[in-house]
């Protein structure tokens, strides 16, 4: 198991770094949506996720 770490470090760091990006990015998400803020920046009357 530890030869195949070694063997693929390079490849182990970018998906441990990649998967923190996107964490970090639901988290981000997460606390905005919590915050009473919309994703996108105004509501349109054909989207269907604007609430009136």
């Amino acid at each position: 198991m530890l030869e195949f770490i070694l063997n693929n470090a390079s490849t182990v760091m970018i998906s441990i770094i990649v998967l923190a990006v996107i964490i970090l990015d639901m988290i981000y998400l997460v606390r905005q949506k919590k915050k009473g803020k919309h994703i996108c920046s105004g509501c349109c009357e054909s989207c269907g996720m604007c609430r009136k």
